[in-house]
């Protein structure tokens, strides 16, 4: 073909090493998202030409989401494309208008959902290890400008990465206008998207602005890719730094308050979202929830605040957690902590202390918060609160009892039942209430585990 011009700037642009180095690929199996727009067929194809230079196995996928009446004739040119070019095709189907209901969201975070999670099960079938994404600068562009919009921090200004785990995007290098020469270079047959014009979607109306910024500075998408650049890096600087204070602040995964306020304005904000991610609260978590959790951690707000999604923040004493919420005095999802052998435990209950003692007496003056234990009983020991299915094995009696029964038995207060347990699975090693395995007896042990149990006071468990 006379004119390869823009065909052999993507071909550089995948050799020059955007995220890999083509090098290091031999003997890889790939597998390339195949939409069968413009995009994924210039990305397709160009991957094929360089698959068999560097001993790439190729394979492809495409997922129907079946929000337009013609999305299953896009598979079948999909399946016509890659039987042409004898690529394996991997096509999956997805309701994304049923996910987005059934997730709350909008239809566009839904597709991506069901995209994202389509191509990992394709390349786990596949035996693939690097998933290729057809996103260019245009795209990465618009994705700057939506976070802005939404008043996101580094993390979503930053935009996409060219890799990321499995996936791999090799043409954030290249503009909209470059990879469309390549399809006209070589005569590429494509489909068209007509949603891709509609204005329901807000990345369809930024893309018609597009035009506005180049006209008001030259290079407006590539300045602003290259400004990407810059805060991807800095975004790894403070990530880093993040991992290094949390260490330092949170070591049980509990916020100390007076180390967190050690640290500057941007790792104690990103320490508090670190703490909200780990107890499940991975969406939904604003600037403003920060803020309260560190008003909180200031004692500006009381010991207290609800977050979203059922979450909400507390300090106990000198240190800050994060939990679901309470309904009824019940906490709707219990915690699961392991035992510290020896150390601290520390819970939204209060505090059990482990430390190895000799000259076992089992139980001594301190029952029933305090006991002595076998040490090789309390290995993978969790703590946590009473759940359904729970039973005991009772120190001295025959057989194992359900929990429940063994409570009302013993005629435990309701109170002393909200105590947290240590528990080995379904199986109830000791509780402070007044129970105490067969599993931890420490008779003929040279060295035992002392186990005390210190109570939150019970203003500070109920705020």
């Amino acid at each position: 073909m006379a004119n390869r011009d823009a065909t052999d700037a993507a071909l550089r642009q995948i050799r020059a090493g955007a995220g890999f180095d083509m090098r290091t690929l031999a003997g890889t199996r790939l597998l390339v998202a195949l939409s069968g727009g413009p995009d994924s067929v210039a990305l397709c194809f160009c991957l094929r030409v360089l698959a068999d230079q560097c001993d790439l196995s190729l394979r492809a996928a495409h997922l129907d989401h079946g929000l337009r009446p013609a999305s299953s004739a896009d598979a079948r040119f999909v399946e016509t494309l890659c039987e042409a070019w004898s690529i394996p095709l991997t096509v999956g189907n997805a309701d994304v208008a049923a996910l987005a209901a059934e997730r709350g969201g909008g239809v566009e975070e839904a597709a991506r959902f069901a995209r994202y999670a389509f191509l990992d099960r394709a390349a786990e079938e596949t035996g693939c290890t690097i998933i290729a994404l057809g996103h260019h600068m245009d795209d990465q562009a618009e994705t700057f400008l939506l976070a802005a919009a939404r008043g996101s921090g580094l993390a979503g200004l930053r935009g996409m990465a060219a890799v990321n785990g499995r996936y791999w995007r090799p043409f954030l290098g290249l503009r909209r206008r470059q990879i469309a020469a390549v399809i006209e270079e070589n005569k590429l047959p494509c489909c068209v998207d007509e949603s891709n014009a509609s204005d329901a979607f807000a990345r369809n109306r930024l893309r018609k602005l597009m035009p506005s910024f180049e006209a008001i500075h030259g290079g407006a998408v590539e300045n602003i890719a290259r400004g990407m650049d810059l805060l991807a890096e800095d975004e790894a600087a403070l990530a880093a730094w993040t991992d290094r204070a949390w260490k330092a602040c949170a070591p049980d995964g509990r916020l100390r308050v007076e180390a967190l306020w050690r640290e500057p304005a941007a790792i104690r904000a990103r320490l508090v979202m670190r703490l909200a991610q780990n107890a499940g609260l991975t969406t939904g978590f604003s600037r403003a929830n920060v803020e309260d959790v560190l008003a909180l951690a200031g004692r500006q707000s009381g010991r207290r605040c609800d977050l979203p999604k059922g979450f909400r923040a507390r300090r106990l004493q000198d240190v800050l957690i994060v939990e679901r919420s309470v309904s009824d005095g019940i906490l709707t999802d219990a915690y699961d902590l392991p035992l510290a052998v020896p150390g601290e435990t520390l819970t939204p209950d209060g505090v059990f202390r482990c430390e190895r003692a000799p000259c076992p007496s089992r139980f001594g003056s301190g029952w029933p918060t305090a006991v002595e234990a076998a040490p090789e009983a309390l290995q993978g020991a969790s703590v946590r609160r009473r759940q359904p299915g729970d039973w005991i094995r009772p120190l001295g009696a025959p057989g194992k009892k359900n929990w429940k029964k063994y409570c009302i038995d013993k005629k435990m207060p309701a109170d002393a039942r909200a105590l947290p347990l240590i528990a080995m699975g379904d199986e109830v090693l000791f509780s402070p209430a007044g129970a105490f395995s067969q599993r931890l007896d420490a008779s003929g042990c040279d060295e035992v585990i002392r186990i005390a149990f210190c109570p939150m006071p019970a203003q500070e468990r109920n705020t």
